[in-house]
């Protein structure tokens, strides 16, 4: 059984990075992704669904990159674990990306002495 879905995400957060004991490079965040049901009149909102978003090695960097209202879409697989007797879904990336009208990340800017003219 496959185990792999593709999700549009909002961030509830801003992404933390951590590192295993080991060295390993982990990307976190809070997200939710709208429940949607089909009625007479369209698609409505009907909830939400909270999950951990992770990820490892080189996926870290681009999710501890994402703040808090970002709009993404993330593919991976979803798992759930128990923790102090309550029940947490996470969803771990294997790709990401942000969708059109999310806030563009800043590009660094270059001091005067640095620019090629």
């Amino acid at each position: 059984m496959l185990n792999s879905c593709t999700l549009e995400l909002r961030a509830m957060n801003d992404g933390e990075s951590k590192e295993t004991r080991t060295g390993k490079a982990i990307g976190s965040v809070f997200a939710v992704c709208d429940r949607r049901k089909k009625t007479d009149d369209g698609w409505e909102t009907a909830g939400e669904i909270k999950v951990g978003v992770v990820g490892w090695e080189k996926l870290a960097d681009a999710v501890s990159g994402i703040k808090k209202g970002d709009k993404f879409l993330a593919s991976g697989r979803i798992e759930s674990r128990e923790y102090n007797e309550k029940t947490y879904i996470d969803f771990t990336v294997n790709s990401i990306g942000m969708l059109a009208g999310a806030k563009p990340k800043p590009a660094e800017v270059p001091a005067d002495d640095d620019l090629p003219f």
